[in-house]
């Protein structure tokens, strides 16, 4: 599950179009360890379970306060600007920041 949800997270992207469409997906308990899903559509997918750990949801559309808790995920995990991170979970670590632009 992990490989199709990054392969479909890779593609160029295009005005008005997400880069990959999981609206609607069943992602309970899904390892999504280091996805960049940056750009996904995220509108109802449910993220129960699943694993976060280091994903890119920067920039994620659809994505709710409730989907992010009941997911699982860790220090390296980027949500949007505007989402507070669950309780749940470590506080951000930037410096993940620091390795993407360097890389």
């Amino acid at each position: 599950m992990k490989r199709s949800v990054t392969v479909l997270g890779r593609p160029p992207t295009c005005d008005g179009v997400p880069r990959a469409d999981l609206t609607g997906a069943n992602l309970t308990d899904a390892w999504l360890i280091n996805a960049d899903l940056a750009g996904a559509q995220l509108t109802g997918a449910t993220l129960t379970g699943a694993r976060l750990d280091g994903t890119n949801l920067s920039t994620a559309m659809g994505l709710t306060a409730a989907q992010v808790a009941a997911a699982r995920g860790d220090a390296w995990t980027r949500l949007p600007n505007d989402m507070q991170r669950p309780g749940s979970w470590p506080p951000y670590d930037p410096s993940v920041d620091l390795l993407v632009e360097g890389s």
